[in-house]
């Protein structure tokens, strides 16, 4: 496989600089202390704009970085289009929650239940199999989170996989507030909850994947109860039936969690 000239300058510099700031262990610090400051005020920032569209959204009011208590097996797709929007959690009208695929069309979802449950080894998954095929071709186009450039790479992230599963399964599943306390690195320069399981919901009430398959995918595996999860964006017409639910008290939806304690 060919790996461009600029991944490999990349990847040098960055050695490179590492090494020279090991070579001076004030200034390094001193650099961490600067990037601490950085973290902490992008954070801010994310609260901050939190609290005044909550304060300016639409009626009943949006938390964008409230965390709803979600069954996993609720989450039955995944958004396939884009939504560009300014705020943490915008309404948006349209078509674009008709655009989702359902999860068992994709290898990520029963590769992992395949593997974590049923003991097949990554190497037999279609997950892998289509990284394979990737890695053998960079000119195949990757969908998710990872984009291998080599077998190593993908390896690593494979025991990465199994690590988090471990974690889950043994301490139970963690927000990442609670991580980026326990580890420096997680996920530091912006709200905590914004890197949760993310979803959309869609003018019907369904839950639309955004992001997070690989801790879902584990909560799947695991048969999980609950996991926290964040809403980006919800459909103006479930908006609506929001507010016609805080105004007649009779959610149409029992028991959904973004239609309980509305304000």
């Amino acid at each position: 496989m060919v790996i461009s000239q600029s991944k490999i300058w990349g990847k040098t510099a960055k050695y490179r600089l590492k090494e020279f700031l090991r070579n001076f262990p004030i200034f390094f610090s001193f650099l961490r202390m600067l990037m601490d400051y950085r973290y902490k005020f992008s954070r801010f920032l994310d609260y901050f704009s939190a609290k005044i569209e909550c304060l300016i959204g639409p009626d009943p009011k949006i938390q964008p970085l409230k965390l709803y208590q979600v069954n996993p097996d609720e989450i039955k797709y995944a958004l396939e289009s884009e939504i560009k929007s300014d705020w943490l959690s915008p309404v948006v009208p349209g078509d674009w929650d008709r655009n989702y695929g359902s999860f068992r069309n994709y290898d990520i979802i029963y590769s992992f239940n395949n593997h974590f449950n049923e003991g097949t080894s990554w190497e037999e998954t279609d997950f892998y199999e289509r990284a394979e095929l990737n890695i053998k071709d960079p000119e195949k186009e990757w969908v998710g989170r990872i984009s291998p450039d080599s077998f190593d790479e993908f390896e690593s992230y494979l025991q990465r996989v199994d690590k988090l599963h471990g974690e889950i399964k043994d301490k139970g599943f963690k927000k990442q507030s609670e991580l980026g306390r326990d580890r420096r690195g997680v996920h530091d320069s912006k709200a905590y909850e914004r890197h949760e399981i993310t979803v959309c919901i869609g003018r019907e009430g369904d839950f639309l994947l955004e992001s997070g398959w690989h801790r879902l995918s584990i909560s799947k595996s695991l048969d999980l109860d609950k996991v926290p999860v964040r809403i980006s964006t919800r459909h103006k017409k479930w908006q609506e039936i929001r507010r016609k639910t805080k105004e007649d008290c009779d959610p149409p939806i029992e028991g959904h969690p973004d239609l309980m304690e509305l304000d």
